[in-house]
């Protein structure tokens, strides 16, 4: 196997450049092998975080990189985080109550609750989803997990 454009074999024209592209060479035949299917660069909802000049998203970002496009992304100023909430316990999911109190600390820039009331869920590892997330901005670091712990301290979660 090999990972053009540079360890192609001499004399034999890479299949596509980049990172998660591979070749396999089996009977004289070169043919491309599928190394992942829907990879994302940044799991789900938190690549909102990451905000760019000229309102450009991390995802297009990616794409207009594997059209060939050159891209130079620049990163607005500021300070950015978010918060995965988890699921403590297993269960069925009752209530998320203190949501627009949690939205209102300064800060915090949204709130998504990606589970719907009336499910089951189960913390990790046995679970493969969190139950939302937290986004805030600020001027620093600091800042934004001061928001970000004060916005979780007013949730209150209902697992029955």
């Amino acid at each position: 196997m090999s990972c053009p454009p540079r360890c192609t074999p001499p004399g034999k024209p890479p299949a596509r450049s980049g990172s998660n592209t591979a070749r396999s060479e089996r009977g004289g035949q070169v043919r491309p092998v599928m190394l992942e299917l829907a990879a994302r660069s940044i799991g789900g909802l938190c690549s909102r975080v990451l905000r760019f000049g000229g309102g450009q998203s991390l995802e297009g970002l990616v794409l207009t990189s594997a059209l060939g496009r050159r891209v130079s992304p620049r990163r607005l100023p500021g300070t950015a985080g978010v918060l995965m909430l988890p699921v403590e316990r297993a269960g069925v999911l009752r209530a998320v109550e203190g949501r627009a109190e949690a939205a209102a600390v300064p800060g915090i820039t949204g709130l998504t609750i990606t589970i719907p009331i009336g499910q089951p869920v189960h913390p990790l590892p046995e679970g493969g989803r969190y139950l939302g997330f937290v986004f805030a901005e600020g001027q620093d670091y600091h800042q934004v997990e001061r928001a970000l712990a004060t916005a979780r301290q007013r949730l209150r979660v209902a697992i029955g």
